[in-house]
């Protein structure tokens, strides 16, 4: 199959969580014999990349659309004049006059046999009239604005919040009734996504843990504690914030060596001034690899009170078999057992009595950090996303072989 990707930034280097699912869904595709053309809308480190893009895509387009962060402030103007649009200030940021050509003409080539957009927000540069149109979704995007809300103290900002997760929620529709397929992460999101288009084909295709081969080993440091997570990304501050001034105090009660390290690129100046100078905290901005910082750590911590999708950060973790404490939301969508698997909790003492059991117990963190890893090996592979990619494509070809709302468990009935 000829497939035109429009993704809303350079796959590479794949050094967050967009990149990551953009470039292992490319990898994925290009393994089942697809032919891809693809557009980068953002062209940042697109010049080291080209060689290794070319092994994947028999064309590839890079245009630098500059996008404002949506979570960093700043873009005012923008934003108060996307009040007057039907359009959601998310996806407006992705509008653009050359980005929309250059589909449009490829589309009327007629070299595609269907498009994908990364997320609902690329679709903004797709002309009506060129189907089929497959969805990407890394995360429900109006979920993300809604678990906002229910953390946000100050009205102004809930109401702010409600009217764009209103406009988000009617572009997801809007998009959703173009698609002949739509990619989510997890089960629950196909669930959120068939409530609110019952009769949409949906397929999961799962984040994967990317380095499986990394095996689990080196010296590990038993006081670390590490979170992971862009910090220009507003959820992960929100967590960190969460975490160090609810639950990292109680975790020094307990144990007083226990040190924290934040693994996160661009912290905002003001956010880094407020907590940098806590104790047993460790900043280290943007690192090349987070790898060696999971080698080292004793527990990994997920402490996300806003967000959609599936964390990367915690297939990471648990691909190096290391332990892992998580909110429900953040853990939501894998199915890592919690107890066994992965530790649960929302509230800042039951969060941090799970972290100091885990760095007063050796055992503890063997058992479920090796849980973990199993559960990864066998659910959150390559394999795992190259079986759930063809058999989105096979319903996609096929469309009466596949009902709508498939997920990755029946999969095996349906080549039965």
């Amino acid at each position: 199959m000829r497939l035109l990707y429009l993704a809303l930034d350079c796959p590479l280097p794949a050094n967050n969580g967009l990149r990551l699912r953009t470039w292992c869904m490319l990898r994925a595709l290009r393994q089942e014999g697809c032919q891809i053309t693809l557009v980068c809308q953002q062209a940042a480190g697109a010049a080291p990349s080209r060689s290794a893009l070319h092994e994947v895509c028999e064309s590839v387009w890079m245009l630098d659309h500059r996008v404002s962060s949506l979570t960093q402030g700043g873009d005012w103007g923008a934003r108060l004049g996307s009040l007057a649009s039907a359009l959601p200030h998310a996806a407006l940021r992705f509008r653009s006059a050359a980005v929309r050509d250059l589909v449009a003409r490829l589309g009327q080539a007629k070299t595609a046999d269907a498009i994908v957009c990364d997320t609902v927000f690329a679709a903004v540069n797709v002309p009506d009239e060129l189907r089929p149109l497959i969805i990407n979704h890394h995360n429900i995007e109006h979920r993300i604005f809604e678990s906002y809300r229910a953390v946000e103290t100050n009205p102004c900002k809930r109401a702010a919040a409600g009217w764009e997760c209103r406009k988000v929620r009617d572009w997801e529709l809007q998009v959703g009734r173009r698609a002949a397929l739509q990619w989510v992460c997890s089960g629950t999101d196909r669930a959120a996504l068939l409530r609110q288009q019952p009769h949409a084909r949906v397929v999961v295709a799962p984040n994967i843990a990317d380095r499986l081969e990394s095996a689990p080993g080196g010296e590990t440091d038993p006081n670390l504690v590490l979170f992971q997570g862009a910090l220009d990304w507003f959820p992960n501050r929100d967590a960190v914030e969460f975490f160090l001034e609810s639950a990292w105090p109680l975790v020094l009660r307990r144990c007083p060596e226990a040190r924290l390290r934040i693994v996160g690129r661009n912290p905002p100046p003001a956010f880094l001034a407020r907590h940098r100078h806590r104790a047993g905290v460790e900043f280290t901005g943007t690192v090349a690899d987070v790898y060696p910082h999971l080698a080292q750590a004793a527990v990994s911590i997920a402490p996300l009170r806003i967000g959609s999708g599936t964390r990367l950060k915690i297939l990471e973790a648990a691909a190096l078999a290391k332990p892992v404490v998580a909110t429900p939301l953040g853990a939501e969508g894998l199915e890592l057992v919690p107890d066994d698997e992965i530790l649960l909790a929302e509230q800042p003492a039951e969060f941090a009595a799970a972290v100091a059991c885990l760095l007063g117990s050796p055992e503890l963190r063997h058992r479920i950090g090796s849980a973990a890893r199993a559960r990864v090996c066998a659910q959150y592979s390559f394999a795992a996303l190259r079986q759930s990619v063809r058999l989105g494509l096979e319903a996609l070809v096929v469309p009466s072989r596949t009902p709508a709302g498939v997920c990755m468990r029946d999969v095996a009935a349906l080549e039965s």
